[in-house]
């Protein structure tokens, strides 16, 4: 992106985009004061040094740490529910919202990258001998 500065960009169309092999391609330009129900206009941009860049991958790798020790065993005064509980509706909310497709804002790109995801639990009650770090 870098070495189009001060040149002329423009946002890649969709069908172009599916056989694209490029490291990056423009998915989408908002112009400055951009509302979201307003409509982008596909048209060239100029990039200078204060245009925001947001960038997105096509894939995403997220760990995710449990803590399942005995004290989440407990009941939360503030809510009723057992903490072990909770903590699985948290982790189900956490994963539907990571798989969630959505909309590139200025464009009509529903975007959906690969997501892979590693879920490690903390239990002080099980210990197993073979995969401990020291």
């Amino acid at each position: 992106v870098l070495s189009r500065l001060h040149q002329v960009i423009r946002a890649v169309p969709e069908p172009e985009l599916v056989k694209s092999e490029n490291e990056l391609d423009v998915l989408s330009i908002l112009p400055n004061g951009w509302q979201p129900d307003e409509p982008v206009q596909p048209r060239p941009y100029l990039l200078v040094p204060s245009t925001r860049v947001t960038f997105l991958a096509r894939q995403y790798r997220f760990v995710i740490e449990l803590d399942l020790s005995p004290s989440t065993g407990i009941v939360d005064d503030s809510t009723g529910e057992i903490i072990f509980d909770e903590v699985f509706h948290a982790l189900s909310r956490c994963l539907v919202g990571l798989l969630r497709p959505f909309r590139i804002p200025g464009s009509d790109i529903i975007y959906q990258p690969e997501i892979f995801v590693t879920i490690q639990v903390y239990s002080s009650i099980i210990g197993l001998q073979s995969h401990q770090v020291k």
